[in-house]
Order: C-alpha cells, then structure tokens, then sequence
C-alpha cells in the first residue's frame, strides 16, 4: 500500500509523458471511475388467507 501511495504522489507532482499519454489514451474507454445507481423490483403483495 505504502508504494502504491509514492507511486500516486510521483505521478501527481513529477506529471511524467507515460501516464499523461496512457491516460488520455484510455481515459474515453475506461474513464476514472464508474457509478451505477439501482432499486430493488417491487413485486405484488401475495395475501396469507
């Protein structure tokens, strides 16, 4: 985790030619991140008899 976070900060302040490239090349398929919104179906109410 800890080289996962110096690898994020690295790119962030130091903005290498790699990633600027791989990000604009993958930014239209992947995007940064994906959100998906759902309800729960309602089905009809059986009565006990």
């Amino acid at each position: 985790m800890r080289a996962y976070h110096k690898l994020l900060v690295w790119d962030i302040m130091k903005k290498p030619l790699a990633t600027r490239v791989a990000e604009q090349a993958l930014n239209p398929l992947i995007g940064k991140s994906f959100v998906a919104y759902a309800t729960k179906p309602h089905l009809p109410r059986v009565d006990a008899k």
